[in-house]
């Protein structure tokens, strides 16, 4: 997967970049880390294979999502499991 970035470094510098990321979750603690940093993101994007996904740059706070989302990922695989593999 591919992030296209497009951040203020300062008020007068705009970039524009790319990131090659090997999950969601460290995509997202990459771009909450930019912010968390004082950058400012105006646009965000997401290759995934041959799609191109707008990603809603409110989201990105500046506080580490991948724990947050680690946890959302249990408590959905356990809702899911069948009843005689619950615990």
């Amino acid at each position: 997967m591919v992030i296209f970035i497009t951040a203020l470094f300062s008020p007068t510098d705009i970039r524009s970049f790319s990131a090659q990321i090997l999950s969601l979750e460290e995509g997202f603690d990459f771009l909450n880390d930019l912010v968390g940093t004082g950058f400012v993101l105006v646009d965000v994007r997401l290759l995934d294979q041959s799609r191109i996904i707008p990603l809603p740059i409110e989201g990105f706070d500046g506080s580490p999502s991948s724990t947050a989302i680690r946890q959302l990922e249990e408590e959905w695989t356990n809702l899911l499991k069948s009843p005689d593999e619950k615990p």
